[in-house]
């Protein structure tokens, strides 16, 4: 969800050069010695080919890659929200999987009322070296509105703060294990540390785990 849009704000390339080819120099002769040496620079290379083929192989998933974070596990899986904003409710669908190797979540997150469209993809995850969470929020709104919020939990509840030119924005998201279900409360902030509601969501499981 966001101050500045009806959705929901938690609520940023260059082409890498390419490889060079090993190529023996255009006049080596054949000599023993020279022949040796590129036998032996093959050799190597071969090994550290292999070596960097293990290590890819190690690094990517087999199967399903479960997230690194039990907290943000309990999100993975299909969703139904019921959104309360600006005096109307409006309804909304959301995927969430696991991404990147486990290091994030990813919501997907889609109006189902035709009359309020709107779009999110957002990735979450937590950062061990600050001990907090961290969410990469974009949406149908455009680059402009895209951004970066940081927050603690406390316990079951997640509250992230993401800064905009007109102020912070709040998204706390609060997960129920007995009911398997979460509340995502959006709110503008201010210099005097007020809030304002801006929306809230209830959002529940569209299928029993």
């Amino acid at each position: 969800m966001s101050n500045v849009d009806e959705g929901h704000r938690g609520g940023s390339r260059d082409v890498p050069p390419r490889s060079a080819w090993f190529r023996y120099p255009a006049r080596m002769s054949r000599s023993p010695q020279r022949m040796a040496y590129g036998a032996g620079v093959c050799v190597v290379m071969t090994v550290a080919l292999q070596a960097c083929s293990g290590s890819a192989a190690q690094r990517e998933p087999s199967g399903t890659v479960l997230a690194e974070d039990a907290y943000l596990r309990n999100l993975v899986g299909e969703w139904s929200i019921e959104r309360s904003i600006r005096g109307k409710v409006v309804g909304n669908r959301m995927s969430v999987e696991s991404a990147l190797g486990g290091a994030f979540v990813r919501l997907h997150m889609e109006s189902t009322t035709p009359s309020d469209p709107y779009e999110a993809i957002v990735l979450v995850g937590f950062d061990t070296s600050r001990g907090e969470y961290v969410a990469h929020w974009c949406d149908s709104f455009g680059p402009a509105y895209s951004a970066i919020g940081h927050g603690k939990r406390d316990g079951q509840r997640l509250e992230l703060r993401f800064d905009y030119p007109s102020g912070p924005f709040f998204n706390t998201w609060e997960y129920d294990p007995a009911a398997d279900r979460w509340t995502f409360t959006g709110e503008s902030g201010a210099a005097s540390r007020e809030r304002t509601l801006f929306a809230r969501d209830v959002v529940t499981r569209v299928h029993a785990r």
